[in-house]
């Protein structure tokens, strides 16, 4: 179900749902999860919808580390369509711009074209 996903602390179907989602989207860009470990974690105590952190070093040229990924459960409970069909998508393109953009040694542009294009390309 969630082959690129290390660790998370999913118990609720909707999480689930977010993880196989995670999943698919990362498969689909052929993410590193081999060096690139992907953790998980449903909280009610952030106040977006969703924030990601990278923790990584280039190793010759290849990226390596953890990307943690945050979604608030609570508002996945009042609202599980917007989840399903925007922030998943959302979040997974911010890491994807992050992990491609710190590869190049670039500066990351939160919303840029960059990201607009990984976001295009996973939804």
């Amino acid at each position: 179900m969630t082959d690129r996903i290390a660790e998370h602390n999913g118990d609720h179907p909707y999480e689930f749902h977010v993880l196989t989602l995670v999943d698919q989207c990362l498969a689909a860009c052929k993410f590193p999860s081999d060096r690139i470990t992907v953790n998980v974690e449903f909280t009610p105590m952030i106040t977006t919808w969703s924030k990601s952190k990278l923790d990584l070093e280039l190793l010759g040229s290849t990226p390596s580390g953890s990307v943690s990924i945050l979604f608030n459960s609570l508002f996945l409970m009042q609202d599980p369509l917007t989840f399903f069909e925007q922030v998943v998508a959302h979040e997974v393109a911010h890491v994807l711009n992050g992990v491609s953009a710190y590869k190049q040694g670039l500066e990351v542009a939160e919303h840029g074209a960059e990201w607009m294009e990984w976001l295009e390309r996973i939804s």
